[in-house]
C-alpha cells in the first residue's frame, strides 16, 4: 500500500495563523474598559505588561494626553551627553557637570558639579526615568514635605541628551554634606551608610568621645517616624537601610535620616550600621504607635490631602502619559492615587517593618550626694553666701533647678564639669558677686554646661567667672566656659574672664541677651552663638594680655550687636560666617586686628559705626560655600586712621546712606 503524498503548508496559511490571535488582541483591548485594563491580573500579569499589550492592540479613537514640564538641556563639545563631561542648562541656571550612572539605579544618570558647584547650586542632582508610575513617587514627596523630615525638592523634567527627546525624569539634588548644610544646620554633620561623619578630624575620628553614638535611642524620635510612615506608603526596605544617609546634629546628639526618591529596585535588609540602628529605633512599640498617630492625623486632613494630589495630577499626569490615550491615562490614575492614599491613611507598620520589641525603661537618674545637702523644696538646689569646693563631675538630672545666690563662691577642680539639666540662676550684686574660678590655681576647670530643651531659663546678674574651659561628651562639643543649649539666656552685669576652650560663653540654638557686660582675655571667642538669636547690648570687649582672641563669633545665628565697644582683639572683633544675619549698630571698634569679618554666605547691616586704627576695619570673604553668597551693607559709619579700610575678595558689598532701626530689623531677622 503506497503512503500517501503530504502536503506543503503554504505561507498565507502561516499568516492566517498568525492573523487570528493578532485580530482577537486587537479586539479584546479595542473593547476592553479602561478601569478593568489597569486592575490587578492574575498569573503576576503586571500592569507594565499589560500596558505595553495596550499601546500596541488598542485602536480606539480618543484624545492623547500632552503636557509641558521644564527642559534639561545636556551638550557636550564631544556630541557625547550620556557620560563624561557636559554643560547642563535649565531655565534658571547653567552649570559644567559630569556625567555618570547613578548609584543603586539601571536607568538613573547623576550630574556632578565640578569644586562641589553643579547644577542649581547642588553638588550632585539625581536624575531617574519617569512614567506614570511616579505619580507614587510625587505623591510620597508631598507628604515628606508636610514631615518633621529633611528632603531635597522634588521636580519633573523633560531631558533632552545632545538634542534628542529621552523623555520626562525625576530631578531632586543627591544627599551630600553641602545640601544637608543648606537645608538642615550649620551644626550638622553627614552621616553615610556606614555611620561615618564626612567632616572630622583625625583627632575627633581617634577619639571615641566625639563620635556619635550609632544606636536606635540616638535617632531622633519624630524623623524616624516620619520616615517610617514613608517606607511603609511606598514599600521601600531601602528606605530602612538608611542608604541616603543621615543627619548627626552636633548640639543635640541627635541622628536625624534623610528622605529622598526611590532609585530604582528596592533592597533588602543590609548589614550597613546606620540602617541597623534605624531599624532598631523603628522596631519598638512606641515607634510604631508614634507611625500610626502620623496617619491618623494625616487621615483627619483627607479631602486636603485629596485636593493636593489631584492638583500634582492636573500638573504632572499629561507629562507622565507620554502621549498615551487619557481615557487609560485616568483610569490608571484614578486607581494609582486611590491605592496610594489607602496606604497613607491605613498603614501596617508591624507587618513592613516587623513586630516590635519590647523595650525596659531607662533608670532614673538620681542626684550625687554631695548635692543633697542644698535641696531647698523638691526642685531646687541653692547655694547660698559662701565657698564650695567641687572636685568632681557633677550631672543634675532634669526636674531640679540651681540658684547661686549673692556671695557665693564656686571653686572647680581642674578639668571637672557641670552638667545641669534645668533651671540655672545666679543673682549677685555690684557688692557681693558670684564668684566661679578653679580650684586652688592647679588648671582650668571644664564646663558648666545648661542643656536645656528650648526655653529652659538662665538669669546670670552679677557673676565673675574665669579659667574654665570646655567639654566633649557623648559626641557632643560644649565649646564655652559656660555653655548653654536651647535654652533662654540673659546675662547681665557680669565680668567673663579668660577661657583656655573655643569660647567664654556659648550659645547653641536657643535665645541669648547679653547686656552691660565686660568680656576681657578671651583666648579664642569671648561670646559664641550657634545657631542662635542674640542680642548684645552695652558690652565691652577687650583682647588685653592675649595675643589674638575674638570678640564676637556667629555660626548661622541672628546676631544683633548695638552700643558696644571693641579693644585691642588680636583676632576678629566680629566674626560671621556659617549664613549668619547680623546687624552692628552704634558701637565702637578701636585698635583691633580685624574690626569685622563677614564670610560664608553671612549678611551683615553696619550702620553708626566708628572703625578707629584697626588694621583691617572691615574683611569680605565670599569663597564657594553651602550657604551662598555674602552680603554687607555699609551704612553712615566713621572710618578713621584705620591700615586697610575694606579687603573684599568675592560677595557683595554696597553702601546705602539710610539708617537701620534695630527694632524693625531685628523683627524682620526672626
Amino acid at each position: 500500500m503506497r503512503k500517501g503524498k503530504r502536503a506543503n503548508i503554504q505561507p498565507t496559511a502561516w499568516l492566517f495563523a498568525l492573523a487570528i490571535p493578532a485580530a482577537l488582541l486587537f479586539v479584546v483591548f479595542s473593547l476592553m474598559p479602561y478601569g478593568t485594563m489597569v486592575k490587578q491580573w492574575p498569573l503576576s500579569i503586571g500592569q507594565p505588561e499589560v500596558m505595553a499589550f495596550q499601546k500596541v492592540f488598542d485602536r480606539r479613537p480618543g484624545q492623547h494626553a500632552t503636557g509641558e514640564a521644564g527642559t534639561l538641556n545636556l551638550t557636550s563639545s564631544n556630541g557625547n551627553c550620556k557620560t563624561g563631561q557636559a554643560v547642563a542648562a535649565t531655565e534658571t541656571d547653567t552649570a559644567t557637570v559630569e556625567v555618570r550612572e547613578l548609584q543603586g539605579s539601571d536607568e538613573g544618570i547623576e550630574l556632578v558639579g565640578s569644586d562641589a558647584q553643579g547644577l542649581n547650586g547642588a553638588e550632585r542632582t539625581a536624575l531617574m526615568p519617569a512614567d506614570l508610575s511616579s505619580l507614587e513617587v510625587l505623591y510620597a514627596q508631598a507628604v515628606a514635605d508636610s514631615l518633621p523630615i529633611h528632603s531635597a525638592p522634588l521636580d519633573l523634567v523633560r531631558l533632552s541628551r545632545c538634542g534628542s527627546d529621552a523623555g520626562p525624569f525625576l530631578m531632586q539634588e543627591a544627599t551630600s554634606p553641602s545640601m544637608v548644610a543648606r537645608s538642615a544646620s550649620a551644626s550638622g554633620t553627614f552621616l553615610g551608610p556606614d555611620g561615618k561623619p564626612t567632616n572630622t578630624s583625625t583627632t575627633e575620628a581617634t577619639d571615641a568621645a566625639r563620635m556619635p553614638k550609632l544606636t536606635g535611642a540616638a535617632f531622633d524620635t519624630s524623623a524616624s517616624a516620619a520616615l517610617g510612615l514613608l517606607a511603609c506608603i511606598e514599600q521601600r526596605k531601602d528606605l530602612l537601610n538608611a542608604e541616603t544617609g543621615a543627619l548627626y546634629d552636633g548640639i543635640t546628639g541627635r541622628i536625624v535620616p534623610l528622605y529622598r526618591m526611590a532609585y530604582g529596585a528596592d533592597t533588602a535588609a543590609n548589614t550597613q550600621p546606620l540602617g541597623v540602628a534605624l531599624r532598631e529605633a523603628l522596631g519598638t512599640a512606641s515607634a510604631q504607635k508614634r507611625i500610626q498617630r502620623m496617619a491618623k492625623k494625616i487621615h483627619a486632613d483627607s479631602a486636603a490631602w485629596a485636593q493636593r494630589f489631584a492638583a500634582i495630577d492636573s500638573a504632572r499626569v499629561p507629562v507622565l502619559a507620554n502621549g498615551r490615550n487619557i481615557g487609560l491615562v485616568q483610569a490608571a490614575v484614578d486607581r494609582t492615587r486611590e491605592q496610594f492614599m489607602q496606604r497613607l491613611f491605613h498603614p501596617d507598620p508591624e507587618a513592613f517593618i516587623g513586630q516590635p520589641a519590647q523595650t525596659t525603661p531607662t533608670e532614673k537618674a538620681t542626684l550625687d550626694p554631695w548635692l543633697a545637702q542644698f535641696k531647698s523644696g523638691s526642685d531646687t538646689l541653692r547655694f547660698v553666701r559662701g565657698k564650695y569646693d567641687i572636685d568632681h563631675d557633677l550631672d543634675i538630672p532634669a526636674g531640679y533647678g540651681v540658684v547661686l545666690e549673692k556671695g557665693t563662691r564656686w571653686n572647680i577642680a581642674a578639668g571637672v564639669n557641670i552638667t545641669i539639666h534645668g533651671a540655672f540662676h545666679a543673682r549677685g550684686t555690684e557688692l557681693n558677686p558670684v564668684f566661679i574660678r578653679p580650684l586652688d590655681g592647679v588648671g582650668p576647670f571644664g564646663s558648666i554646661t545648661v542643656e536645656g530643651t528650648g526655653d529652659t531659663r538662665v538669669r546670670l546678674r552679677g557673676v565673675r567667672i574665669s579659667d574654665g574651659s570646655e567639654q566633649w561628651s557623648n559626641g557632643l562639643h560644649r565649646p564655652g566656659m559656660l555653655s548653654f543649649v536651647l535654652c533662654d539666656v540673659q546675662v547681665d552685669k557680669c565680668s567673663i574672664g579668660s577661657s583656655s576652650g573655643t569660647a567664654s560663653i556659648s550659645v547653641q540654638r536657643g535665645n541669648g541677651h547679653v547686656t552691660d557686660s565686660y568680656f576681657i582675655g578671651s583666648r579664642k571667642s569671648a561670646l559664641l552663638f550657634l545657631e542662635a538669636h542674640a542680642n548684645v547690648e552695652r558690652c565691652g570687649f577687650s583682647g588685653e594680655g592675649v595675643t589674638a582672641p575674638d570678640g564676637i563669633s556667629s555660626v548661622g545665628a541672628t546676631v544683633l550687636v548695638r552700643g558696644c565697644t571693641f579693644n585691642r582683639i588680636g583676632g576678629s572683633a566680629l566674626e560671621f560666617t556659617g549664613g549668619s544675619r547680623a546687624l552692628v549698630s552704634a558701637t565702637t571698634l578701636t585698635a583691633n586686628n580685624i574690626a569685622l569679618l563677614t564670610t560664608e554666605g553671612a549678611a551683615v547691616h553696619v550702620d553708626a559705626c566708628t572703625f578707629n586704627g584697626n588694621a583691617t576695619a572691615v574683611l569680605v570673604r565670599s569663597a564657594a560655600s553651602a550657604w551662598g553668597e555674602t552680603n554687607l551693607v555699609m551704612h553712615t559709619n566713621t572710618m578713621t586712621g584705620n591700615g586697610k579700610e575694606r579687603d573684599v575678595q568675592g560677595g557683595t558689598v554696597k553702601d546705602d546712606p539710610a539708617p537701620v532701626d534695630p527694632g524693625k530689623w531685628l523683627a524682620g531677622a526672626e
